[in-house]
């Protein structure tokens, strides 16, 4: 289908589907909306859909100004020869998704070239990829769930719930990364391990605000001296969450604290015994706490 020279589309839901038989290969998109005021609006579910084993192109693009809207989205393909559904914004072109949006199997959000995708409700991508090119910008308002990469080298806005993985993973941005005002971070430590708690990693810079929280599971305990680099970034670390200046308290299990320390390209937890009453202990603690920020530089 294609929508084009400023014309519009409105339908209830849209399903495109491609598959692979014999030797022919789909290589158009599935949908193409291209032009100044060119639009097309999904009221429910807009599915871009492959199978088979070697599906190519089955997509739908956005480009050149057009806008497509849709109530939700589903991305999703089997594993083949190459990628199998994709949803293609470029050139000015503007993607909002309002309600829940997966992205699963080979499944691809791509947005380049001056493009803007805006996720508006639930965004869950594990397994599929969500790539925003240099010069182009994916903002999610809502919770974002999953493990699947963030690539590409253009801007990555969080704005909303942010819990990386659906237990600890390490997720990583192939651009920078802004955590916005209003945005809920929450991280879940089940040991000191990379991959045993959850971690950003911004090849870019790094911008963080908002609000943290922290959580032990899987039955995890603190011991005094542990440590957990929950963001690490190639270029250079903005800002602060709300309220948590360097090596100030992040929360209290059981007899340990949990302290945050913020580097130039980091930021770091760790723990630290939470001291009998009494001024040397009080003064131990301290020391402990400059120590650890200096060495952690």
């Amino acid at each position: 289908m294609d929508v084009v020279d400023g014309g519009s589309v409105t339908a209830k839901a849209i399903e495109t589907r491609g598959s692979f038989g014999g030797n022919i290969f789909s290589t158009a998109p599935g949908i193409r909306v291209s032009g100044p005021g060119s639009s097309v609006a999904v009221v429910e579910e807009l599915a871009v859909v492959a199978t088979g084993g070697g599906t190519f192109g089955n997509r739908v693009s956005v480009s050149d100004g057009a806008s497509l809207s849709a109530g939700s989205a589903r991305v999703t393909g089997t594993a083949g020869f190459g990628r199998d559904s994709q949803a293609f914004v470029s050139s000015g072109g503007v993607l909002d998704i309002d309600d829940r949006l997966d992205v699963g199997g080979d499944g691809v959000i791509l947005t380049g070239g001056g493009g803007v995708t805006t996720f508006f409700d639930d965004l869950h991508h594990s397994g599929g990829e969500i790539r925003t090119a240099a010069g182009a910008t994916t903002v999610v308002f809502c919770d974002d769930s999953g493990d699947g990469p963030l690539t590409g080298g253009g801007d990555v806005r969080l704005e909303g719930g942010v819990a990386l993985g659906n237990s600890p993973a390490v997720v990583s941005f192939g651009g920078d990364l802004l955590l916005g005002v209003e945005s809920f971070t929450a991280i879940e430590l089940a040991g000191t391990g990379i991959g045993d708690f959850d971690r950003f990693e911004v090849a870019g810079d790094f911008t963080i605000g908002g609000r943290l929280t922290t959580a032990l599971i899987d039955g995890f305990k603190l011991s005094a001296g542990q440590s957990f680099e929950i963001a690490e970034a190639g270029g250079t670390l903005f800002g602060r969450f709300d309220g948590l200046a360097d090596g100030d308290r992040v929360a209290t299990f059981g007899g340990h604290s949990l302290l945050i320390d913020y580097g130039t390209s980091h930021v770091r937890l760790f723990a630290v015994a939470i001291p009998e009453p009494g001024g040397a202990a009080l003064m131990i603690v301290a020391g402990f706490a400059a120590m650890w920020r200096r060495r952690s530089r």
